[in-house]
């Protein structure tokens, strides 16, 4: 008599070899290499889809529109016990990375982030570069050393042969002109050549800190044209474990090699750097600890020092460094061989652009901002400076805790506040006047990497502003709100499409185009004038080919701002036709 299988059995026989399967691949996957393919693809389109129906911790506009707290009575937006409030910069190892070409940078750029080297931070900075030698700081022109962290890779032996290679070569030259006194030349290589030379800085620099500075909770790797916002960086800190492996910063590259932008700044905890340094790590600056401290000592400019081999996963990192393109994306391969990868849900609190072409999105308006890049001017920096400064004096956040006060956390600055810092005009005044002669709300074409999944469009054949002022926003006029879906108010177009999502529009009369986009810039301040609403053609006799007229989306802003403009610590007053940026660190107004 045949045996019959129940439907429950049935179904069981079928499925085991299912399960089997999974198991299998799951085995498998365990023991991939972290850095490889496979493994690399699943993470990023696994963690695409988590992001995409999941938060942080908790929202990060909400991070900035909760009631400010302190270390013993945390604002909702912290961690029940606040344990992780850190204190600028006692518990952040910086460092600045520079070149011999950019050192003019360094002076500004320690001012404008309101570092003291020489008295509370002496143990909380250093700087790197690819030679030895002090920069000038400050009003009372204190210097301050500058590691050469090239020199002992080359001088180490870690490279083998590898150590007469065309890019090391390239550092010889530049060590023999600058030995020589001869600026000309060595700006010349500089210029030429320092973007390779950039790459070489990284892991010995981050070798360097961790062994001059090894009880940091937070390293924070800036180059020479990064600004951070104290406020905001410590609103971040605040609610992360340094004892987990964090690596974050601005997101770009492909799944291959996924890395946190170096201009944007990059962030580091304790544990992500011992895991890739801690007890594996190299002799090489080991002893260059003790000889910077000895050189400094004894006033001495150089900082040349002998190293022995380093473990593997180091010395390859050194390879790598002579080949490798860019600095940033050495580092991030590197850390991901010992399973540390770029933690991508906080990349938006992150940019690569100056505050004037700060690309402002609907999504971002409401989070935190952490960064600037690009101020490769020495008054560019020392101008974002002044502005922080004025708002923030201490430049430190807030105060950290101690036995005697509980401390507080300064509000952070927002993406969208950076059109009350700069004086940009009230809701009530782009509604009187939406067109602006000279003006560029859009910005300027270009990689911004801070928004690479935004894109402008650009319509031709557009016969006036008032056009292109409706393709954006339609017809904001007089007529009633209608709200989408979305929570955002639209507007009847009338005989014009317009994008529902754009904030902003500029119309170049010479071309006869329209660029609309979903973000806004706040522009430079040297073109001024305005225009009023027309539908006829500029007239050729008073426009030249690059004369443009811009606006933002009223209603769009108006939402905007309603949502964050007024907050705790901070608000957004009207003087006249522009904003006025208040804000106390203590968080009450």
């Amino acid at each position: 008599m045949r045996r019959r299988i129940s439907p429950v059995r049935h179904r069981r026989y079928w499925t085991r070899p299912g399960v089997v399967v999974i198991v299998l691949l799951a085995v498998c996957y365990y023991f991939l290499p972290y850095d490889s393919t496979l493994r690399l693809s699943v993470r990023f389109n696994s963690q695409r889809v988590v992001n995409t129906f999941a938060q942080p911790p908790q929202s990060l506009e909400a991070w900035t529109l909760a009631p400010l707290g302190n270390a013993t009575s945390p604002s909702n937006s912290l961690p029940a016990s606040g344990r992780y409030l850190p204190a600028l910069y006692d518990d952040v190892g910086v460092i600045l990375k520079t070149g011999y070409g950019t050192q003019h940078r360094v002076g500004a750029q320690i001012e404008a982030l309101g570092l003291r080297p020489h008295t509370v931070d002496g143990n909380n900075m250093i700087v790197i570069g690819d030679w030895a030698g002090e920069v000038v700081y400050g009003d009372k022109g204190e210097q301050i050393f500058v590691h050469d962290v090239i020199a002992p890779v080359l001088e180490s032996g870690i490279l083998g042969s590898r150590a007469n290679c065309a890019r090391a070569e390239k550092y010889r030259a530049l060590a023999a002109a600058v030995h020589a006194g001869d600026d000309v030349e060595a700006m010349r290589i500089s210029k030429s050549d320092g973007w390779e030379l950039d790459a070489m800085k990284f892991i010995p620099g981050l070798e360097l800190a961790y062994q001059t500075m090894p009880n940091k909770n937070w390293y924070l790797l800036l180059d020479d044209d990064t600004f951070v916002i104290p406020s905001s960086l410590r609103l971040l800190l605040a609610h992360l474990d340094h004892s987990v492996p964090h690596y974050i910063g601005n997101a770009v590259g492909d799944f291959r090699g996924r890395f946190a932008h170096g201009g944007s700044a990059i962030v580091l905890s304790r544990e992500a750097v011992t895991l890739l340094l801690g007890s594996g790590s190299s002799r090489v600056l080991a002893v260059a600890a003790a000889a910077a401290a000895s050189n400094r000592q004894q006033g001495i400019t150089t900082n040349s020092y002998k190293s022995g081999l380093a473990p593997p996963l180091l010395h390859q990192a050194y390879v790598d460094s002579i080949t490798e393109t860019w600095g940033d994306k050495l580092l991030a391969t590197t850390l991901m061989r010992v399973g540390v990868y770029l933690d991508e849900r906080f990349a938006r609190l992150f940019n690569g652009a100056r505050p004037r072409a700060t690309r402002i999105s609907a999504d971002r308006f409401c989070m935190p901002l952490v960064s600037f890049h690009a101020l490769a001017k020495p008054e560019q920096m020392r101008s974002v400076g002044a502005v922080f400064r004025q708002i923030d004096p201490g430049q430190r956040g807030g105060t950290p805790s101690d036995a005697t006060s509980p401390g507080f956390l300064a509000p952070p600055i927002a993406w969208g506040d950076l059109w009350a810092l700069y004086g940009r005009p009230t809701v009530a005044a782009l509604h009187h006047q939406p067109i602006h002669r000279g003006r560029d709300f859009v910005g300027a074409p270009g990689d911004d990497s801070s928004s690479s999944a935004l894109v402008a469009s650009v319509t031709e054949n557009v016969g006036s502003p008032e056009a292109c002022r409706v393709l954006c926003a339609g017809d904001d006029g007089e007529g009633d709100d209608a709200m989408g879906a979305d929570g955002f108010q639209r507007r009847f177009a009338g005989l014009y499409s317009y994008n529902s999502k754009c904030l902003a529009w500029t119309w170049n009369a010479g071309e006869q185009t329209c660029t609309t986009s979903p973000w806004f810039v706040v522009g430079e301040d040297e073109s001024t004038g305005v225009a009023p609403p027309s539908t006829e053609p500029a007239s050729s006799t008073t426009e030249t080919t690059s004369t443009k007229y811009s606006g933002v989306n009223v209603a769009l802003l108006r939402q905007l701002v309603g949502r964050c403009g007024q907050r705790d610590g901070v608000s957004w007053t009207e003087r006249g036709d522009k904003y006025e940026f208040r804000y106390n660190p203590s968080g009450t107004l």
